[in-house]
């Protein structure tokens, strides 16, 4: 396949970290994902939340699902 065609069909890679605010933005875990780019994020993070919520750790933001549209995989690297 030419550099020219790869550039078209390659993937994207976007982060999705668990931080700890209260402790010095401590990663608690981090989950990554690749896809072709303008592809929705379909990550359901339901689990990850109820796992340290279940640890005593309270929900202070959910950057990934904003008012019911999911984000894409895009050229900037997004970290969520």
């Amino acid at each position: 396949m030419s550099k020219f065609t790869d550039m078209f069909n390659k993937s994207i890679r976007a982060e999705i970290e668990f931080i700890d605010l209260d402790n010095g933005e401590v990663k608690l875990d981090k989950v990554e994902g690749k896809e072709k780019q303008n592809a929705p994020i379909d990550y359901d993070p339901s689990d990850k939340i109820e796992e340290f919520t279940n640890e005593g750790y309270e929900l202070a933001s959910k950057d990934l699902d904003i008012n019911g549209v999911k984000p894409t995989y895009d050229d900037d690297g997004h970290i969520y």
